[in-house]
């Protein structure tokens, strides 16, 4: 009596499945095709990934992201350079530490914008009198801004906090749109 055999697909490395013997998994054809379409996912993913950083590193504005618990998720160079905060090292750290802003005129602490941002689910322009106080005690006036950041069913996952060097600001401009002039 001849084995019974089912009809294979184009697979080459799938052999006829015999009664009372199952298939291999790795030689399933739509295992395989689940595998190399997670593999280029997983490919897609890390090369928008690696696109988005490179963006993000060039721009001219500092650019901080923080988790849900306010800890420093992401910091591009230019954020580096006004912290004093290499990536590596303000990377799990909470934010107050890493981006420490006081009032210019009070001189107090202020709660950075991105925990507002996370708090009212919208957007916050420009605050201006913002002082940073960078890693070795030194005082920079900058303006900042901050916006929550969702994942695809909407929640609040964190915030995007951007800022700059006020002193480059075009409020700080003189009358010919050149700092310091007037």
């Amino acid at each position: 009596m001849p084995v019974p055999t089912f009809p294979m697909d184009s697979s080459p490395n799938l052999e006829p499945v015999r009664k009372g013997h199952a298939p291999r998994v790795q030689d399933l054809p739509e295992r395989n095709t689940t595998s190399a379409s997670r593999r280029d996912s997983a490919d897609a993913l890390g090369a928008e990934r690696a696109w988005a950083r490179v963006a993000l590193d060039t721009i001219g504005d500092a650019v901080l992201t923080i988790d849900l618990q306010g800890t420093v998720t992401y910091m591009n160079r230019v954020a580096e350079a006004l912290t004093g905060w290499r990536e590596a090292q303000a990377l799990g750290q909470p934010l107050s530490r890493v981006f420490h802003l006081v009032d210019g005129k009070t001189h107090q602490a202020t709660q950075p914008p991105g925990w507002r941002a996370i708090e009212e689910n919208r957007a916050l322009g420009f605050a201006l009198d913002c002082v940073l106080i960078h890693k070795d005690g030194s005082k920079r006036e900058i303006e900042d801004s901050a916006a929550p950041i969702h994942d695809r069913e909407g929640l609040v996952t964190g915030a995007v906090i951007v800022f700059h060097d006020a002193s480059r600001s075009p409020a700080h401009a003189g009358e010919d749109g050149l700092p310091g002039t007037a």
